[in-house]
């Protein structure tokens, strides 16, 4: 039950930040993935090390995208903090890739 909770709310995570971004709003989906990772890590064994990997991935996650922004393959038009870095709501969806 728990895996298709899971299954289920990450697919909730990624319609908010997609659809979030793509109507303007891109603080939707970031909202929602914090919203995410606080039940998942409520419900989490050992907290603190799920909170680490979920801080891993969002460091990576904003490296990897920023890069693909660098190097010109992608670019955002909402939800960019800093011009030429990857938008909040990208780095929203690698965490929740990993709860």
């Amino acid at each position: 039950m728990t895996v298709a909770v899971n299954i289920l709310l990450f697919q909730a995570g990624w319609f908010a930040c997609v659809l979030g971004a793509a109507h303007a709003m891109p603080w939707l989906g970031p909202l929602g993935a914090a919203a995410i990772v606080a039940w998942h890590l409520a419900r989490a064994a050992q907290p603190r090390q799920e909170l680490a990997l979920v801080a891993v991935a969002a460091v990576l996650g904003a490296l990897f995208e920023t890069l693909l922004v660098q190097t010109g393959w992608v670019r955002f038009e909402t939800g960019v903090l800093i011009e030429g870095t990857a938008p909040y709501w990208m780095v929203a969806l690698w965490v929740l890739a990993v709860t």
